[in-house]
């Protein structure tokens, strides 16, 4: 077995984020066909994430299994398993005070690039509680809430990805670098409030679904409240889905594109019933007036 997966029983559970595995560049790929084994329990599943067959599942395809947060402390060591394969890179999603809420993971695939899970403490409907690849239902938490909760005034950098995190943290030490969960396509599926009264910068990956979620982060996180959102403009002319966990590019100043950072896209005001902006400005029409132009 290689000494860092997850599944020792003689490894503190302390160290579960320090397992580094250098990935490939190709991340989020829908993965083919596997065979899980969660907890001892085989799941098959015919297609793509999402899909899966679950033995246990109810006759009208309901969910027996519930997330327990945060994970008790006797849950660990994780146990999860793709294919037979324990994750070679993990995740802790912890709250404020520091408590485990779930757990990313990363399985190496030479022909995919990268799979990716999310697993969670769950108990069966019966009372049998276990390990399952399973995400924690909307809205889902950030990655890094505990280092926003120890340094309430530090400016935020939001980056793609768990993997980024500890590159931009290295980077851009006097910024808290955090994480959404289930990448480019599921911002709205978050809890953004953690960022309130906070600026925030978001980093984006080097591709056009990176840059739209960014625009879509940015908007999401002035709708709860931020003070600011900026968006780095990282150059087109990067190496193709590049990001803060690859090398840099020769002659390149991250510093200053960082610096460089403009807004994002600013959420629609909303205004009290009868009030509405035009050209001229803010104009008033009594709701119940209907002969008003």
């Amino acid at each position: 077995m290689d000494t860092s997966t997850l599944a020792r029983r003689d490894e503190p559970r302390e160290q579960l984020e320090d397992h580094v595995w250098e990935a490939d560049a190709q991340e989020r790929l829908s993965p083919p066909k596997w065979d899980l084994t969660v907890a001892g329990a085989a799941i098959a599943d015919t297609a793509r994430v999402g899909r899966k067959t679950d033995p246990e599942r109810e006759p009208d395809g309901a969910d027996p299994w519930t997330c327990i947060t945060p994970i008790p402390n006797g849950a660990f060591p994780l146990e999860v398993r793709l294919g037979g394969r324990e994750p070679k890179q993990t995740w802790l999603y912890k709250d404020a005070n520091g408590q485990v809420l779930g757990v990313a993971c990363c399985w190496p695939n030479p022909e995919r690039g990268n799979d990716f899970g999310f697993a969670t403490w769950c108990r069966h409907e019966s009372g049998r509680e276990a390990w399952k690849l399973k995400h924690l239902p909307s809205p889902r938490p950030l990655y890094g809430q505990d280092r926003l909760a120890k340094l309430p005034l530090a400016p935020v950098l939001v980056v793609e990805g768990e993997k980024k995190v500890a590159a931009a943290a290295k980077l851009f030490p006097d910024y808290v670098a955090v994480a959404w969960p289930g990448g480019a396509t599921a911002p709205q599926l978050v809890d953004w409030s953690p960022l309130r009264r906070r600026q925030v910068t978001i980093w984006p990956d080097n591709d056009e679904a990176g840059r739209g979620a960014s625009a879509e982060v940015a908007n999401l996180v002035l709708k709860t409240g931020a003070d600011s959102a900026l968006v780095v403009p990282v150059p087109h002319d990067f190496p193709p889905k590049w990001d803060l966990a690859d090398p840099a590019p020769s002659n390149s100043d991250l510093k200053a594109l960082l610096d460089a950072a403009r807004p994002g896209k600013c959420p629609e005001p909303t205004y009290p019933a009868g009030f509405r902006m035009l050209d001229r400005g803010l104009v008033w029409r009594d709701p119940s007036d209907s002969e008003q132009p």
